[in-house]
């Protein structure tokens, strides 16, 4: 009799801890939908300081190359809407800088350092996202090395829309025709990023990113020949912490209870 209630009760149990295993090994990513980023980085900027003419200049390969970088940092909160699509507020500092050395404007000389400011809020969507996050058990040391890249790889395309508040630092040459230091102006961000997923709660990601702004004047100088507004990119490497849901956590609370009544 004592025989039987244990084999009843052992099979009671399997099957409670599969059926709790079960939707948790489907839907395991949405215990944490909420995700921290910090992250620094590149900066180039393309404005009317500086640059080659169009005719010398195909496909702005001189541009990119005489452009001298200066870093950025971010920050952001994440929400993951569905598996595919997460939503992001996000800030971002840093400097963006040009000058007209070595290119077609030499003898202009103008020079300039602008310190920026940048809240943004953006969309981001999953082209590749990555197949651990499916597990209840973290994998990763059971794979391969290809596999396991395979496995831990996320890949998306970004847009959205924010505003730009920068200062000015320019020389002598540019102060002089430099009608205001500060200013603000609305951006619209657009990229492509990957991640890689070290656990289930941290990852590691690469982001580049451009930056087409609604005014010539970030640089502190609008040229009569400009055809377009100021732009500029970032390159950025990133951790991302992903929070687990608190409403997951007493859910989980709750069935550990009810496993040791059992």
């Amino acid at each position: 009799m004592l025989r039987t209630k244990l084999v009843k009760g052992l099979f009671l149990s399997v099957a409670v801890i599969q059926f709790i295993i079960s939707p948790c090994k489907a839907q395991y990513w949405m215990a944490r939908r909420f995700e921290a980023t910090i992250g620094a980085g590149t900066t180039s900027f393309f404005s009317d300081i500086g640059g080659y003419s169009s005719g010398d200049n195909m496909l702005g390969f001189k541009d990119l190359f005489h452009v001298q970088p200066r870093y950025n940092y971010n920050l952001s909160f994440k929400y993951r809407i569905s598996k595919k699509i997460t939503g992001r507020i996000s800030f971002t500092g840093g400097l963006l800088y040009a000058n007209d050395l070595n290119g077609v404007h030499s003898d202009r000389g103008f020079e300039c350092l602008v310190s920026v400011k940048e809240p943004s809020l953006i969309g981001e969507f999953y082209l590749i996202r990555n197949k651990s996050e499916n597990s209840f058990l973290f994998d990763m040391g059971k794979k391969n090395l290809f596999k396991r890249i395979n496995r831990a790889l996320d890949l998306y395309i970004f847009s959205g829309a924010g505003g730009i508040i920068y200062s000015i630092d320019g020389n002598e040459k540019l102060l002089a025709v430099l009608k205001s230091r500060n200013g603000s102006a609305m951006i619209f961000p657009a990229g492509i990023g990957t991640s890689f997923l070290l656990t289930p709660g941290l990852d590691l990601g690469i982001e580049f990113s451009g930056r087409y702004t609604f005014s010539d004047f970030v640089d502190g100088y609008h040229s009569a020949y400009s055809e377009s507004n100021d732009i500029y990119y970032t390159m950025n490497i990133s951790l991302i912490y992903k929070i687990k849901n608190l409403v997951i956590r007493s859910h989980s609370l709750k069935l550990k209870g009810e496993m040791r009544i059992l």
